[in-house]
């Protein structure tokens, strides 16, 4: 099968080679080839990516990007949403608290001389009323400032018209006394600490 003439005049680096060792080399590269083959396959599959895994990949990507971006998008409006319903708040609870005051004014200029009547407050912020009258109502307003730093008036009516006063609130609680003074006949305001 094998001529070892053929081998004497090649510039093969083998002089001769029987059929054993030449089988023996044939067997030991498809061994080899076998081997590289299966670990491909089993062991060292991380360094291949086969398509489905490639798409899974770039599915999750392109999922981050879009969540992403909803959230940068988001962010900036539920801000916005949170500071204008805050300022909404605010606005209500001040009306709410200044329409007390003028409650009690209507209270004790209804109710005759010599009547009086404490009222508790709860203010979100610092800020002063201002009692004035137009000739046939009172009217109270408040200053309110809100979350983007522009300002808001208050204000609320009552009957009486001869209270020209200002009163300064702090954050939190405040007692103020409302009567009507028998002696000057006038209806005061005045804070309670």
């Amino acid at each position: 099968m094998f001529d070892k003439s053929i081998a004497k005049k090649s510039s093969l680096p083998f002089k001769s080679i029987n059929n054993n060792s030449l089988f023996k080399f044939i067997s030991i590269n498809k061994c080899l080839f076998k081997f590289i083959s299966i670990n491909n396959k089993g062991l060292f599959k991380f360094i291949s990516i086969d398509n489905k895994g490639q798409l899974s990949l770039e599915y999750i990507l392109s999922a981050m990007m879009v969540i992403l971006l909803i959230t940068l998008l988001s962010v900036p409006i539920l801000s916005l949403t949170i500071d204008y319903s805050n300022d909404v708040i605010n606005s209500i609870s001040t009306k709410n608290e200044l329409s007390k005051i003028t409650d009690s004014i209507d209270f004790c200029y209804y109710s005759g001389k010599g009547s009086k009547k404490v009222v508790l407050l709860d203010f979100n912020q610092d800020f002063s009323v201002r009692f004035t009258n137009n000739g046939q109502k009172g009217i109270a307003y408040a200053d309110l400032e809100l979350s983007d730093n522009n300002h808001k008036e208050i204000s609320s009516e009552y009957d009486y018209i001869g209270l020209n006063t200002n009163i300064q609130f702090s954050k939190g609680f405040n007692k103020i006394l409302v009567e009507w003074d028998e002696d000057t006949g006038l209806i005061r305001l005045s804070k309670l600490n």
